[in-house]
């Protein structure tokens, strides 16, 4: 019965540490969290209505973030990298999109660290440059 007791004690440690190696990296490094914490994260910093030069400043401001990219042309959340063509039907969020890419890590849930997660960020501006959307755009990697 002892025996039971410990080998269960010990289940249950793992757990812990497994649940604690998952859970301190997302606390410490933002871009580690679920899709959706870490668009309200962005959207703290970055608030709906926020100027589309008002952005470019914050993101060039992060030295952990790379340069803003501004593109003329919303933002098609199914494929955000991709380009705008003409003869495709997709649904476009805005007028302009700045994106920029803001980092890469590896974690217990991407494939007990085989795999890589490159993290990028794209907001979408209306006509008035006034933002009116985040994506979140994370893409594994082996």
């Amino acid at each position: 019965m002892k025996a039971m007791k410990r080998i269960m004690v010990i289940i249950l440690l793992l757990l812990a540490v497994i649940f604690l190696v998952d859970l301190i990296p997302q606390i410490i490094n933002p871009i580690q969290r679920p899709t959706n914490m870490l668009r309200n994260y962005i959207l703290r910093i970055t608030p709906l209505g926020t100027s589309l030069d008002d952005v470019v400043d914050i993101i060039n401001s992060k030295d952990e973030w790379g340069s803003a990219n501004l593109r003329d042309y919303g933002l098609y959340p199914a494929n955000p990298t991709e380009p705008y063509m003409e003869d495709r039907e997709r649904t476009r969020i805005g007028e302009k999109t700045v994106g920029t890419h803001v980092g890469r890590y590896r974690s217990l849930r991407s494939f007990f660290f085989l795999s890589e997660v490159g993290v990028a960020i794209f907001w979408a501006f209306d006509a008035n440059d006034a933002l009116i959307d985040v994506h979140i755009w994370k893409v594994a990697s082996i």
